[in-house]
């Protein structure tokens, strides 16, 4: 199975059980999004669908250690853009771990010891790193975006979020 076809996968059953949980559990509908959220529920949902898609091709090219490492920068891309899109505040202590978390972080994906895992893929090493620093970042995204969505029923935004990422 490759990336495109697991991302359908996941994203159609998904819709399928949380329509199920929705709808029996919580007794709600699909239509309770207001028209003020449309345009933060696509960006959400397209976001969240290539962010999963890049996942599964930067494993594809990145040691696990790595990988996982790079994602951990979630964090710092939640803290700066909730700033930006949810006014939240930032204090300078925080600025500054953030600032030292993220520069061991690039010193761990830049050792060599780490990458001589894959010298098989090192053509394709380059790729994996912004892949998995373009899920760290949409992923925070996503976050704040449903962050910002947080007077609607997590049910209905599920189910909103999975119907347009199969779509997309």
């Amino acid at each position: 199975m490759d990336p495109y076809e697991l991302s359908c996968f996941r994203t159609i059953f998904n819709c399928t059980v949380s329509t199920l949980i929705m709808k029996f559990q919580f007794n709600r509908s699909v239509f309770e999004v207001p028209a003020q959220f449309y345009t933060t529920m696509f960006l959400r949902s397209f976001l969240g669908c290539f962010g999963f898609l890049a996942m599964t091709i930067a494993l594809a090219y990145l040691p696990i250690s790595v990988y996982t490492t790079i994602i951990n920068t979630q964090p710092f891309f939640i803290s700066i853009l909730s700033y930006f899109i949810l006014q939240e505040t930032l204090l300078r202590r925080e600025i500054i771990g953030m600032f030292v978390c993220f520069g061991a972080v690039l010193l761990i994906v830049n050792s060599k010891q780490s990458s001589e895992d894959f010298k098989a893929y090192d053509q394709y090493y380059i790729l994996g790193i912004l892949l998995a620093l373009f899920q760290a970042f949409s992923q925070g995204l996503v976050q704040v975006l449903t962050r910002k969505m947080k007077s609607i029923h997590f049910s209905v935004l599920q189910v909103n979020y999975t119907f347009l990422a199969s779509l997309i």
